[in-house]
């Protein structure tokens, strides 16, 4: 019986900007789709009013808002999702943080006061949700380097001598 040797092929991290920018343009993406659902909401009528700030009197979330939150989220998830870039089990825990993230957003229009209506809550919960789950996807696959590791190659050739590039000339 031969021993083989077992390696150990760590890829490169992520190159922090390309994980930012990965957040910022996700944001941008699914600002469209987030901006459809706002305005089908609009259109069945719901009013998406809310409290802010702890006042009573009740502001129209504006579509201004809702274009600029999806970019804003992609920001700071790319920021956080770069944090964990050079760990071993990067994505998953970039995936973990921004899903407990996402619920955790989700918080805040259950935390309106009575006045504000229920459609406007529901809904505000699906547009978070909806942003939430496509920066947490997008934002974890980036971390993840598109560079095959060092050393794949090189032994998946030694393994199976005759696969290689070399033997095909």
């Amino acid at each position: 019986m031969s021993a083989q040797a077992t390696s150990s092929v760590v890829s490169r991290p992520a190159p922090y900007g390309r994980i930012l920018i990965s957040g910022v343009v996700c944001g941008v993406l699914v600002m469209v789709p987030t901006l459809i659902v706002y305005w089908v909401l609009r259109l069945v009528g719901v009013p998406f009013e809310v409290a802010v700030g702890g006042d009573t009197s009740l502001t129209l979330v504006g579509t201004w808002q809702v274009m600029l939150v999806p970019i804003a989220a992609g920001f700071l998830g790319g920021l956080l999702a770069g944090t964990f870039r050079t760990l071993t089990n990067g994505p998953r825990f970039a995936a973990l943080s921004l899903t407990a993230l996402t619920l955790a957003s989700c918080a805040v229009p259950l935390m309106q006061p009575a006045s504000v209506a229920t459609s406007t809550r529901v809904s505000l919960i699906v547009l978070h949700l909806l942003v939430g789950g496509v920066l947490t996807w997008a934002i974890s696959r980036a971390i993840t380097s598109e560079d095959p590791p060092a050393g794949v190659i090189e032994d998946l050739n030694s393994r199976h001598p005759g696969a290689g590039a070399e033997s095909r000339r």
